[in-house]
């Protein structure tokens, strides 16, 4: 995706200059994306182990339209905002937690009348027959699986996108 990008000329000194990726058209491509996403984006889950390529070789028969998904989901790091699968997901607990067995005996938050969020001396204190904890490895769970909902765009839009995309890094517009 970059390699179609132009490319800046910027003078760092008195005798040496250097290319750099005129990164300002991601703004117009990210308005342009959001634009066909309102148009008509559909829910889509990813499943376990799923990266965005093999997603958009799935949907669109070709790999070259995962940059289409991150953006039109605004997500910008893969290892945080896109969904883990079990072995990674299990490996990010223990770096980030020590363990599984303390991400499944150590609450993360507390619940009471109907999931208001709670300090856990409210949560011992509270009569409340609804109140609930919600373990760390629960949460961090919960979470990883909120990231699997996505939108993706329908072929005939993706395509008339890619079009708009590669006119808008053709123009010689100034952004």
């Amino acid at each position: 995706m970059f390699k179609n990008y132009k490319k800046l000329t910027y003078k760092v000194d008195d005798y040496h200059t250097l290319k750099a990726i005129d990164i300002t058209q991601r703004f117009k491509i990210n308005e342009r994306i959001s634009r066909f996403g309102a148009l008509g984006a559909r829910k889509y889950i990813i499943k376990e182990g799923e990266r965005p390529e093999n997603i958009s070789y799935k949907i669109y028969g070709t790999p070259n339209y995962a940059y289409a998904i991150l953006i039109l989901n605004g997500i910008h790091n893969l290892y945080d905002e896109w969904p883990k699968d079990s072995s990674t997901f299990k490996k990010y607990l223990i770096k980030k937690y020590g363990s599984i067995e303390v991400t499944r005996s150590t609450n993360a938050y507390y619940y009471i009348n109907g999931g208001i969020i709670t300090s856990e001396e409210n949560y011992n204190n509270s009569s409340d027959t609804d109140k609930y904890a919600e373990s760390i490895y629960v949460y961090e769970e919960r979470i990883n699986n909120e990231k699997r909902s996505i939108n993706i765009l329908s072929s005939t839009l993706i395509k008339k996108l890619d079009i708009t995309i590669k006119e808008i890094l053709n123009s010689t517009e100034n952004l």
